[in-house]
This record gives C-alpha cells, sequence and structure tokens, in this order.
C-alpha cells in the first residue's frame, strides 16, 4: 500500500480503531501460538532436567561444597555462565548455569519473532489488507507487542511452575523466570525497532542479531575481566545477571529491564508513525543497484540467497567459538581438579578435557548442534519461500521442483559446513593469542566433523517439507532440540548407552580431541542423503502448498 491510499482512509472512530486493535491482537495471537508453545515447554524441560541433572552429579553435601569452590573462584566461567551465588544448592546452580543462555534463547526467539509479524509480514504486503481498515499501522504495532508479551506471560508461568514444582523457592523461581522473559522482551523490543530502521526483514532481524551479540559479549567481558564489573550495567545480560535469584533477589534490575521494554517500544512506535508503509527510516526502501552476481541458475540464486543468514551465523557463532579459545587455560586449571568435569567430558563425545586439544575438541562438539540447527532454519526458510507463493515465479520457469529442492539441501549442508569451520578457525585464533599453542588443520577437522549431522537434519527437513510442509520448520527444529536433549541430560544422567544412541549427536565423537568414527559419519551422511533422494521424489509428486 502506498502511503497516498493510506492517507486517503478518513480516521476511523474510536471504537472501530479499539476492535480493529483487538482483532490484530488475536490475529498476532494466532500466528505466534506454536511459538510460545514450544518455547514454553523448552524452557520448563531445560530447568528440568538441569536440576535433576544436579541432583544426581552432586548427591552429597561435600560435592556441592567443593563444585562451588572450584567454580566459584574460575573466572573462565564467569565469563561463560556469570558470577556464580549458591552453586551449593540446586537452586542456585540452576540460576547460574541456564541464566545467561536462556535469556540468549527468549531474546533470539523475540528478536525473530517481531521482525516476522512486522518487517517480514510489511515486505509481503499483508500489513496492506489490515491498515485498509480501522488499525492504523500504530495499532499494529503494538497489537504485535502485546501478543509477544503474553506468551512471554505464559513461559513465566511455566517455568515459574516448573521451578516450584521442583522444590525450589517460589520467590527465586518467579525472580528467575521474570529476568528470562523481561529479557526477551527487550529484544522484541528492539527487533521492532529494527523493523522500522530497515527494510526487509533479513536487515531488521540481521541489526537486532548484532545488537543482542554485541550485549553479550558486554556481559562476558564485564565478568571475565578483573576491575570491569561495571560493564554489567551497560548490558541486559548483566541486568539479568545482577537480579541475584535464590541469593537475595533484588528487583531492581527488573524494573530496569522492564522499563527498557517499554521505552524501545515506545521509540519504535513513534518512528514508525514518521514513514511509509514499505520503507525505512534508515534505507527509503528496499532498492539496489543491480547486481546480477549469482543470478545465472536457480542453484546460483539459491546460493544468493543463502549468503547473508550464512555470514551471520558465521560471524555469531565464530565469535563465541573465539571466546571459548581465550577461555581455555581457565577451563583446563579447573578441569583438572574436578572429576566431575572430567567424566562430562568423556561422555560427551569421548573428549578429555585435560589438554588443550582435549579441551577445543570438546568445545566444538556444541559447533556440531549450531550446524545441525543452521541447516534446519535454512529448510525452514525455504519452506517459508513456498508458503509466501514466491517459489511459484521460479517454478513456472524450467526449473524441475527436485532439482530445485536438493539444490536446498545442498546449499544447506555448505552453510553449516562454512559455519562450523568459521568456528573452529576462530576458536584457535582465541587459543593462540593467549600463547596456548594447538594444531590448525586438527581444529579444522573438528569443523568438519559437523557435517554429517547437518547431512542428516537436512534430509529430514526436506523429507518433512515434501511430505507435511506446514509442520517443516516445527518437526525439523523440535527433532534437533530433543536429539540434543537426550544426548546432553543422559550424559549427566548417566543414561543407559541404548538410551544415548537414541541421540544423533551421540553418535558424533569430539574430534580432534576424540578419534573419528567412520561407520557413523557413513551412516549419518547414507541416511540425510537417502532421506533427501525420497524428499524429492515425494516433492515432485505434490502440489505447492501455500501457508
Amino acid at each position: 500500500m502506498t502511503a497516498a491510499v493510506a492517507t486517503a482512509s478518513a480516521p476511523a472512530p474510536a471504537a472501530a480503531r479499539a476492535r480493529a486493535g483487538r482483532a490484530a491482537y488475536a490475529l498476532m495471537l494466532r500466528a505466534t501460538w506454536k511459538g510460545g508453545v514450544i518455547w514454553s515447554a523448552v524452557f520448563a524441560l531445560t530447568v528440568a532436567s538441569t536440576v535433576k541433572g544436579y541432583a544426581a552429579a552432586f548427591p552429597t553435601p561435600a560435592a556441592r561444597a567443593l563444585l562451588a569452590v572450584q567454580f566459584g573462584g574460575n573466572r573462565a566461567f564467569w565469563a561463560l555462565y556469570g558470577v556464580p551465588r549458591a552453586l551449593d544448592t540446586a537452586a542456585g546452580f540452576t540460576a547460574w548455569r541456564l541464566g545467561t543462555f536462556m535469556a540468549i534463547l527468549a531474546g533470539v526467539w523475540m528478536l525473530l519473532s517481531a521482525t516476522r509479524l512486522l518487517r517480514g509480514e510489511e515486505d509481503d504486503g499483508r500489513w496492506e489488507l489490515l491498515v485498509s481498515g480501522a488499525a492504523p499501522p500504530s495499532r499494529l504495532v503494538l497489537a504485535t507487542a502485546a501478543a509477544l508479551a503474553t506468551w512471554l506471560a505464559v513461559a513465566w508461568v511455566a517455568l515459574t511452575l516448573a521451578m516450584v514444582g521442583l522444590g525450589l523457592a517460589a520467590s527465586g523461581s518467579a525472580a528467575f523466570a521474570a529476568g528470562i522473559v523481561l529479557t526477551g522482551a527487550v529484544f522484541a523490543a528492539v527487533g521492532t525497532l529494527t523493523s522500522q530502521l530497515v527494510p526487509i526483514r533479513r536487515r531488521a532481524s540481521g541489526l537486532a542479531g548484532v545488537v543482542l551479540g554485541l550485549a553479550f559479549l558486554v556481559r562476558v567481558v564485564a565478568d571475565g575481566t578483573s576491575g570491569l564489573d561495571w560493564l554489567r550495567w551497560a548490558s541486559p545480560f548483566g541486568w539479568g545477571e545482577q537480579i541475584r535469584p535464590f541469593a537475595g533477589e533484588q528487583l531492581g534490575p527488573l524494573a530496569l529491564l522492564a522499563v527498557s521494554a517499554v521505552a524501545i517500544e515506545w521509540a519504535a512506535v513513534a518512528l514508525q508513525r514518521r514513514r511509509d508503509l514499505g520503507r525505512g527510516l534508515l534505507f527509503a526502501d528496499d532498492s539496489v543497484r543491480r547486481r546480477p552476481l549469482w543470478l545465472g541458475s536457480s542453484g546460483a540464486f539459491s546460493i544468493r540467497r543463502a549468503a547473508w543468514p550464512t555470514v551471520v551465523w558465521a560471524a555469531s557463532m565464530g565469535i563465541f567459538a573465539f571466546v571459548l579459545g581465550l577461555l581455555t587455560r581457565g577451563i583446563l586449571d579447573f578441569a583438572r581438579e574436578s572429576e566431575f568435569t572430567q567424566g562430562i567430558g568423556s561422555r560427551l563425545g569421548g573428549a578429555t578435557l585435560l589438554t588443550p586439544i582435549g579441551y577445543l575438541g570438546f568445545a566444538l562438539t556444541f559447533t556440531v548442534l549450531v550446524a545441525a540447527l543452521y541447516a534446519g532454519f535454512r529448510i525452514a526458510a525455504d519452506r517459508e519461500e513456498e508458503a509466501a507463493s514466491r517459489l511459484d515465479n521460479l517454478l513456472v520457469r524450467p526449473v524441475g521442483r527436485r532439482t530445485w529442492l536438493l539444490q536446498q539441501a545442498l546449499v544447506a549442508v555448505g552453510g553449516a559446513a562454512a559455519v562450523a569451520l568459521v568456528a573452529a578457525l576462530l576458536e584457535w585464533a582465541g587459543a593462540e593469542s593467549r600463547g596456548i599453542a594447538v594444531s590448525l588443520p586438527r581444529l579444522l577437522e573438528g569443523g568438519l566433523n559437523a557435517v554429517p549431522a547437518a547431512v542428516l537434519f537436512t534430509g529430514l527437513g526436506v523429507l518433512v517439507m515434501a511430505l507435511l510442509p506446514r509442520a517443516t520448520a516445527g518437526l525439523t527444529l523440535g527433532a534437533i532440540a530433543a536429539s540434543y536433549l537426550v544426548q546432553f541430560v543422559g550424559a549427566i544422567l548417566r543414561a543407559p548407552g541404548w538410551v544415548l544412541d537414541l541421540s544423533v549427536f551421540h553418535h558424533v565423537p569430539a574430534v580432534p580431541a576424540a578419534a573419528g568414527d567412520a561407520v557413523s559419519t557413513v551412516a549419518l551422511i547414507g541416511i540425510g542423503a537417502a532421506f533427501a533422494l525420497a524428499a524429492a521424489w515425494a516433492f515432485g509428486r505434490r502440489d505447492i502448498v501455500a501457508a
């Protein structure tokens, strides 16, 4: 819709605008209910598994006291998870271990949801239908904020009830959950703001992601560097840490998070009123100088379409891996004094944490998860192209459906490999910068070790897309999450081998800390390729399915 059409409409009566606002709120709730339910369940299950794992791993007061001393005095772990408090209790350990991690997940969930509902729907032209009625664009922004706030409230209730049900203190549980969801609210507002600044959803999401990454790095520097404690107040993740759940809760940081979210949201609404639909304040529209590169074929176009998201994923994971490399010496000092940590390393990929290559190889096992998630999100993005009817414009040309689907699978695997290799390279750079000599080729081998799992989940993703297109994102990403939880929780709880064998990640050794497994590698790649071929056959026989 053009600005001329928008301004030509007569102002609607207040009652009509109120009804339109309620209808927009209901629409946004409907568009986000799956994510709200899934993430609420993930948060609750993650907390439950951590509390149960703590009780199983540290059954005696002496073991818990030793844990508190070992972790409490190691600044490398402070940088990763925050300042530890009350680690000799299940509540304190859970808050420390999961606080920053879950806040990051909430932030990513919220910023992606905000940019999808706002900039994504506007780019696809669906906002034109809404604002042509009684609802002005600013009311739609507020309706979106209200819908996201509703799901954050649901997540707060689910998380609080899960923790109280596990026997943790109600006040600390409520404060911990509030810190998580209010951090998510801050980044929902950031996503809303960037949706007003730039056109095209991926730019808005990327800009909001940069803000989240910088906020995390500020918190890492504040906690990992002596004398810079004041920097915690420069990051929402630092504010969440200052809540101190289960260790004398502080309400001031909660108020700061809430006020910041409201202020950023208010600024976004004010900026929205200053621009036309389809445009951004920093860049008027999405037109750019014609660049014919990678437009000569459908395969080349697939690479071009995936290039920017791949850069964002690689940069984000690379920065995190660089931090892990920087912390090598501190982690090694801790591992030498902790039999529990050594046991976790051996159960998660067969790694020893007593040598630099052992620790760095173990750290790269997290890259296997990230590479699988990258592939899952790429397939979900391909499904979105079909759902939004943009794929029709390509398939009416001489491009076969089966060929197109296999091209997307190859691009997803190639991008996953690139993300993993960048992570391995920057992890090596972080260790080298601290004077720790490790073999770069061996770490790159560890990066490539992520490819077999990425191939399997890519094949699964395109198979789901071919058979159950509307369930592509949920089933693919859900399978990845479930597989990782089986491996991670099973390792902590010392689950029997047949349970661990149910996880794809259990069949990926921590190369280069452990020897590679040729049988598992061939099996994972073979299963993934079989899934992809079956998907191509099924995709060629079905109709295009819109949203």
